[in-house]
């Protein structure tokens, strides 16, 4: 992996009243629910900003797009995503909330469109799609997601089970466009605020 400075993805938090109940809004003020379908995007426009999330085929070898990564164009809007609540069918997503993210569609030729975390150990391993299954030969790490608020944004972050610490996710440059990774803070990371666009139709 060719690897740039690290920039850990944070989510825009706008200056809405709502924001103080510790409900996690998209880009118009608006709670997130667990029901909806949302782009990730940029909220700062710039030449390395970069676009929506996508996932994307590891290398030459697996051609299966199993690997979540930024794109490098910012008019790029990627691929709609969702959150689920763990313990709960539906509602408002709140900050700290335990998530499992997917992308609304699923690549066919993979076992699922749930985030995991991928690769030997950590800190620096990537997020993926799917299961073992889909990673021959890396391990798999499941666990939850969750938003923490922050100055101009929200952090994300990945527990995985049975681990104590959480990681931020965060991007680096890789030949394909900005690979997500997992970092546990001992590397400089610059926060990148990122913005939740609710999808009210989905292209054909």
């Amino acid at each position: 992996m060719k690897g740039e400075q690290l920039v850990t993805l944070s989510l825009l938090l706008f200056a809405f009243p709502l924001a103080f109940s510790g409900e996690v809004l998209d880009a118009f003020g608006k709670p997130v629910l667990a029901s909806g379908k949302y782009y990730i995007l940029p909220a700062l426009s710039g030449l390395r900003s970069g676009g929506g999330l996508s996932p994307v085929e590891r290398d030459e070898t697996y051609k299966c797009p199993v690997v979540v990564f930024q794109d490098l164009s910012r008019v790029k809007r990627g691929m709609p995503l969702k959150f689920s609540v763990l313990g709960k069918s539906d509602g408002i997503v709140y900050e700290g909330s335990q998530l499992e993210i997917s992308f609304v569609d699923k690549p066919g030729c993979a076992t699922s469109s749930n985030l995991v975390g991928v690769g030997d150990d950590f800190p620096l391993k990537w997020i993926g799609i799917g299961s073992a299954k889909d990673h021959p030969g890396k391990k798999v790490f499941n666990g939850y997601f969750k938003l923490e608020k922050q100055y101009k944004g929200y952090q994300l972050l990945f527990c995985p089970a049975n681990v104590i610490t959480c990681f931020n996710v965060a991007r680096t440059q890789d030949q394909l466009g900005y690979r997500l990774v997992l970092t546990n803070g001992r590397y400089a990371v610059t926060p990148v605020p990122f913005q939740l666009y609710y999808v009210t139709f989905l292209p054909a």
